[in-house]
C-alpha cells in the first residue's frame, strides 16, 4: 500500500469513526425531538403533572404579585408608574443589582443597607411609601395558595389534557398546518364558572388563621365592590361560608368573562415557511447517516482486497465507532448534569425552582431516550466490528474475494 492510499485509507478511518457515532445521535435526535409522543412521555416519566400545581403556583403568584405597600416593594411600585420614574433611577444607581433585580420580579429581599437607600431616594422625592396600595384577592395569593387552589381547580387530567394539546398545537405549527400557536383555555374557563372555584377559594382560605369579624366584614365589601382594599386571607366562621360562596362565585364568574377559549402564543408572519424549515432540517439530519457511510465505502474501495482484509477493515471502524459512540453517550449525560446544574443556579432569579426542576428532568428523559437508543446502536457496532476483526484472524492471508 503506497504513501498515499495509506494516508487516505485511515483518514477515511478516522472520520468514519468520528462521524457514525454523532450521525446516530442526530438520527436518534430527530425521532425523538419530532415527535409529540415523546414529549408527552417525557413530561409523564419526569413527574412533571405530579409538580405542576406547584410549578403553575410559582409562575402565578410572580403574575399576580401586588405589594401591599410600596414600602414593600418600591422597584415594583415604580415599573407600574405608580412611583416617579427619577425614584425608579435613583433605586437602579444605589442599590446594589441583585436586590434591585429580585425586586422587580416580584422577590422581597431587602438588606438593612438597601432598605436605607429606599428610604434616602424617598425622602429624596418627598416620597411616602407606606401608602396602601389596591390589591386584587389572587394578587394576596402566596405560592402555596395558588398550588391549593390549582389542585382544587383543575384535576390532574384536566391539566395533563390542556398540556397534551398544547403540545399537539405546537407539532401543527412546526409542520406548517396552522400559523398561530394555541393554548385551550376553555377548559380553564368553565371551570371558574363552577362550584369547584368557589371550592377551591375556599380551601385557600381555610389554610388560613380564623378571621376577625372585621375582617369578614372586609370582606363581604370587598368582593361586593365597596372597599378596594382586601383584608388578609382568612378562614370564614362556618355560619358565614353560604354567604361568602355567592359573593366568590360572583367574583370569580369575573374573572372567567376574560379568559378566551384560545390563548394565542405566537402567530407566524405570511412570509415565514416554518414548516419547510423543519421538513428541511429533519431531512438534513436523516441523511447526515450517509456521511460516514461514504468513508467506509471509501475505506473498502482503498483497502480491502480478500474476504479477510474485508473483515480486517470493516472490523476495526465499526469497533471503534461502536466505542466511540458509547464513550460519547455517557459523556453526554455528564455534560448534561453539568449544564443542567448551572441551568437552576442562574435561573432561580427569573423562574420557580419547581419550574427550573421541571424543565430539567422533562430534558433528562427526552436526552435518556436519544442517547439510549444511540448507545444500543452503538454497542452493536462493537459487537459487530469486534465479531468480524476476531474472525479475520482465522481466514489464511491468501484468502481469495
Amino acid at each position: 500500500m503506497n504513501k498515499a492510499r495509506r494516508f487516505f485509507t485511515w483518514f477515511s478511518l478516522i472520520l468514519f469513526v468520528l462521524l457514525a457515532p454523532l450521525t446516530l445521535l442526530a438520527g436518534n435526535a430527530e425521532r425523538t425531538l419530532f415527535s409529540p409522543q415523546a414529549y408527552k412521555q417525557a413530561l409523564e416519566e419526569s413527574g412533571f403533572y405530579d409538580n405542576l400545581p406547584a410549578i403553575l403556583g410559582g409562575v402565578l403568584h410572580q403574575s399576580f404579585y401586588t405589594p401591599a405597600t410600596c414600602a414593600e416593594n418600591p422597584v415594583y411600585c415604580a415599573e407600574k408608574g405608580i412611583l416617579p420614574e427619577e425614584f425608579d433611577a435613583c433605586l437602579a444607581k444605589n442599590l446594589p443589582e441583585d436586590i434591585y433585580n429580585h425586586l422587580s420580579l416580584g422577590k422581597q429581599e431587602i438588606t438593612p443597607e438597601a432598605r436605607r437607600t429606599i428610604e434616602d431616594c424617598a425622602a429624596r422625592y418627598n416620597l411616602d411609601l407606606d401608602m396602601p396600595q389596591p390589591q386584587e384577592f389572587f394578587a394576596m395569593f402566596s405560592p402555596q395558595d395558588w398550588k391549593i387552589f390549582i389542585q382544587n381547580l383543575l384535576p390532574e387530567d384536566v391539566l395533563r389534557q390542556m398540556f397534551e394539546q398544547s403540545i399537539d398545537n405546537t407539532f401543527a405549527l412546526l409542520k406548517g398546518k396552522t400559523r398561530t400557536l394555541e393554548i385551550p383555555l376553555d377548559a380553564l374557563s368553565a371551570r371558574l364558572r363552577s362550584p369547584a372555584a368557589v371550592d377551591a377559594a375556599l380551601n385557600v382560605l381555610d389554610a388560613h388563621p380564623a378571621c376577625t369579624e372585621d375582617e369578614m366584614a372586609g370582606w363581604t365589601d370587598y368582593l361586593n365592590g365597596v372597599e378596594p382594599m382586601a383584608p388578609p386571607l382568612c378562614r370564614p366562621p362556618k355560619d358565614s361560608v353560604p354567604e361568602l360562596k355567592d359573593e366568590l362565585a360572583g367574583y370569580l364568574e369575573t374573572y372567567a368573562d376574560y379568559v378566551p377559549s384560545q390563548a394565542v402564543l405566537a402567530k407566524l408572519p405570511p412570509e415565514l415557511k416554518l414548516g419547510k424549515q423543519v421538513y428541511k432540517l429533519r431531512l438534513l439530519l436523516r441523511l447526515s447517516l450517509l456521511l460516514p457511510i461514504a468513508f467506509l465505502m471509501l475505506l473498502s474501495i482503498l483497502s480491502i482486497t480478500s474476504p479477510k482484509t474485508w473483515l480486517k477493515w470493516w472490523g476495526i471502524p465499526l469497533a471503534l465507532a461502536g466505542a466511540a459512540g458509547l464513550f460519547f453517550s455517557f459523556s453526554l449525560v455528564s455534560l448534561f448534569n453539568a449544564a443542567a446544574l448551572q441551568f437552576t443556579q442562574e435561573t432561580v432569579l427569573y423562574f420557580p425552582a419547581a419550574m427550573s426542576n421541571a424543565l430539567v428532568n422533562a430534558v433528562k428523559v427526552l436526552l435518556h431516550q436519544i442517547n439510549a437508543a444511540a448507545a444500543r446502536q452503538s454497542f452493536l457496532l462493537l459487537l459487530l466490528g469486534g465479531g468480524a476483526w476476531f474472525g479475520q484472524r482465522y481466514l489464511p492471508e491468501d484468502e481469495q474475494p
